[in-house]
């Protein structure tokens, strides 16, 4: 019998996009429960952990995003077919995280005032969202197949088109020079089984 899964994060892509983006490429059925933003001051007491996501399998809850998708990649075969191909694939989700906290640092970042924000949003895309591209599309150049890892899909394409899809709605020519990128978002558009989830999934700003 498969397990009961039930994901539980805000109604937002967030930290908890990669995992759904993973479990729905795999055909897995879980419980997609989305949290409303204020209604978290009265829900997080509720909860098995202090901090969303968290993954609920046949009644047993695990937390912390990147251990989740991880896992959820090595359950499903999406973390390549030998070990270098996972310490690969890890690399680029390790890639994406940084690129994530960057991100949220530009619009939650309770330290910076507005001036300091705008600042780091320059500076972000137009030196450190570029870098983190050009890396990016140079491996995907470098191994020639369309995919990061091997001759197949791995959680390292799904982590990088969660993360490039702000920057793509902010900005539709940003991926101009980076033709490898653009076509492998393309690539994960036409999964059969991501293809209606992506086309139907609620619009959020994160």
């Amino acid at each position: 019998m498969a397990p009961q899964v039930k994901l539980v994060y805000f109604d937002a892509r967030g930290r908890a996009e990669l995992l759904r983006l993973i479990l729905h490429q795999s055909g897995v059925k879980f419980e997609d429960v989305r949290i409303a933003f204020a209604d978290w001051p009265t829900t997080k007491p509720k909860l098995p952990f202090d901090a969303v996501p968290y993954l609920e399998i046949d009644g047993k809850a695990f937390n912390e995003s990147l251990c989740l998708a991880r896992f959820a990649a090595r359950r499903h075969g999406l973390i390549g077919k030998t070990d270098i191909d996972a310490l690969h694939a890890d690399q680029v989700l390790a890639q994406t995280d940084d690129l994530r906290q960057r991100m949220i640092r530009i619009k939650f970042d309770s330290v910076c005032t507005e001036d300091q924000k705008k600042e780091l949003k320059k500076k972000f895309e137009e030196e450190q969202l570029p870098a983190y591209l050009d890396k990016m599309n140079k491996q995907l150049e470098a191994n020639k197949s369309g995919f990061f890892v091997g001759d197949a899909l791995t959680m390292a394409e799904l982590a990088v088109y969660d993360i490039t899809e702000n920057p793509v709605k902010e900005n539709p020519k940003v991926l101009d020079k980076y033709p490898k990128i653009a076509a492998m978002r393309k690539m994960v558009e036409s999964l059969p089984n991501l293809k209606d989830y992506l086309k139907n999934r609620k619009d959020t700003p994160m």
